[in-house]
């Protein structure tokens, strides 16, 4: 489904079902150009850091077989593409998964340390813990804005208005 509903490029985002899968305990999120690994759940230990391979293959050969999946713009498919690499089933069908029953992350911290992760793949918590429904790609997945809109007037330059988000949760703060 997920599939069918990415091939017309149309920006339909929420074909990812956060809320109906289990996922490794481990948050992937872009930042920049490179994918990060900076959360964990229960009682999993890893070092936060850059994401190089998973089960051996090169992120990029991962990243562009799970194109095909991503529905919306470059910027959205960034944002909810890194829960395909927490996914056992998903990494599986892409061709990538392991001949045990582990998946295997190696990861470079801060100082360029590599580091070789191993997590069982029975091992896995709702996604919804790590990957919230309406995923906002930031390192913690309880991050929420503080506002939804924030307009500034530039003194006669005009207006600049942010949208941290575009989730609004009372439905009303954007159409103000």
């Amino acid at each position: 489904m997920m599939r069918l509903l990415a091939l017309p490029d149309n920006g339909h985002t929420r074909l990812i079902p956060n809320d109906s899968i289990s996922v490794l305990p481990l948050r992937f999120v872009s930042v920049g150009t490179v994918v990060q690994l900076t959360d964990t759940a229960l009682e999993t230990t890893a070092p936060r850091g850059e994401l190089i391979a998973v089960n051996g293959t090169p992120l990029g050969q991962i990243e562009a077989a799970a194109e095909k999946f991503l529905a919306g713009t470059r910027q959205r498919k960034r944002v909810i593409g890194p829960i395909l690499l927490a996914w056992p089933y998903a990494l599986a069908h892409l061709g990538f998964s392991s001949k045990e029953n582990t998946t295997e992350y190696r990861v470079k911290d801060e100082n360029g340390q590599i580091t070789d992760l191993k997590v069982e793949n029975g091992h896995t918590v709702p996604a919804s813990m790590l990957y919230p429904r309406n995923e906002h790609g930031k390192a913690g997945p309880a991050w929420e804005p503080e506002r939804f809109v924030e307009i500034k007037d530039w003194q006669g330059l005009g207006l600049s208005i942010l949208l941290p988000s575009f989730f609004d949760p009372s439905e009303s703060a954007l159409n103000d």
